[in-house]
């Protein structure tokens, strides 16, 4: 099974990973918590894991799941931007 990793999605993930909260990222992003929520959502249904725990009156926080897959998503991202400046 091929898994397709948006790079939108990603850069969501670590501005959540840093600010741990949703409302937050959407300021940042020029948007709405929902639209953060359904891309973090997508995320991990495309990775078939829950990548961070949610709910009302719960604090955000990465599983051990996104833990593990926000060093990945900084080495993606980095390797994107790299790959970008290469060619420019």
């Amino acid at each position: 099974m091929e898994i397709y990793l948006d790079l939108k999605e990603l850069r969501t993930f670590a501005m959540l990973a840093d600010e741990l909260n949703f409302t937050h990222v959407a300021e940042r992003q020029n948007t709405v918590q929902s639209a953060i929520s359904a891309q973090i959502s997508k995320l991990e249904d495309s990775l078939g894991q829950q990548l961070v725990s949610r709910g009302r009156g719960k604090k955000v926080a990465l599983t051990p799941d996104g833990e593990t897959f926000l060093v990945y998503v900084r080495r993606i991202l980095t390797l994107s931007e790299e790959a970008a400046e290469a060619v420019q």
